[in-house]
């Protein structure tokens, strides 16, 4: 099988996305790279050619959404910890909306 220009596009094009992803994925413009990554690779995966760009960048697009997820609960519980009152509040509202429901 020859290499044919243009073959591996939409992997590297996934592969960039995914890594720009996992670089700004403390800013939500990591949403939409990942999704662009994930739509390439999977794009690139059912095309004949070489799929490890594909996958690396739909574990990139993964791991930045997870990341993300992370880190925005790292710093809202952080500034939550910060201030005791609303540290406070918040498990009182744990307590009264998940600890004491009736069982169904």
């Amino acid at each position: 099988m020859q290499y044919k220009k243009g073959e591996n596009s939409f992997g590297m094009a996934a592969m960039i996305c995914g890594i720009l992803s996992v670089v700004f994925f403390l800013l939500f413009i990591n949403i939409p790279l990942a999704a662009a990554a994930i739509v390439l690779g999977i794009m690139q995966l059912v095309h004949p050619g070489k799929k490890t760009f594909a996958v690396i960048g739909i574990a990139a697009a993964v791991l930045s959404i997870l990341l993300m997820a992370g880190g925005w609960a790292a710093i809202i519980m952080g500034t939550a910890r910060s201030d005791p009152a609303i540290w406070q509040q918040f498990q009182q509202e744990i307590l009264e909306n998940y600890y004491t429901r009736d069982p169904i």
